[in-house]
């Protein structure tokens, strides 16, 4: 079982884009997540793979906008920190300090396309189911519709 897996839901948005990297092959996904009933918007989520077999079958299945994807995904999210370059109030000085970033990579495990709309009967719908150790207090955010 891995961790942090996750299922993504939605229409492919863009072509599906392919290139190599230092690292090998690569593919990314633009998909379009429909959350307007739950936060009044629609989402865009980019999910990546770099495992051959699932590049082939993803260019075997030739995704087009439009198409309905389901994956299983993990989650990977990495911590770290980034110079940001800002102006001292006081002396008008250009100063270098250091700020926390993210980056969280959403890769497919697998998945399935669905050709017509109406083959996959729960557009939109995500479900994430995390597991691991807390290492800090959790922490709470209101979304815009109120609901924390």
């Amino acid at each position: 079982m891995a961790i942090n897996k996750v299922s993504v839901k939605g229409y492919v948005n863009e072509e599906p884009k392919f290139m190599m990297t230092e690292r090998g092959p690569r593919m990314e996904i633009v998909i379009e997540i429909d959350r307007r009933e739950e936060i009044g918007k629609i989402e865009f989520l980019t999910v990546i793979t770099e495992k051959r077999e699932i590049i082939a079958r993803l260019l075997k299945d030739e995704l087009h906008p439009g198409d309905f994807f389901v994956g299983d995904c993990v989650l990977h999210t990495f911590n770290y920190q980034k110079e940001q370059k800002f102006v001292c109030p006081h002396c008008h000085a250009q100063v270098v300090g250091l700020k926390k970033a993210e980056i969280m990579n959403v890769d497919i495990i697998d998945y399935n396309v669905f050709y017509d709309q109406l083959d996959y009967a729960h557009k939109g719908e995500n479900a994430v189911v995390l597991r691991g150790t807390l290492i800090d207090n959790p922490k709470t955010r209101t979304v815009t519709s109120g609901t924390q």
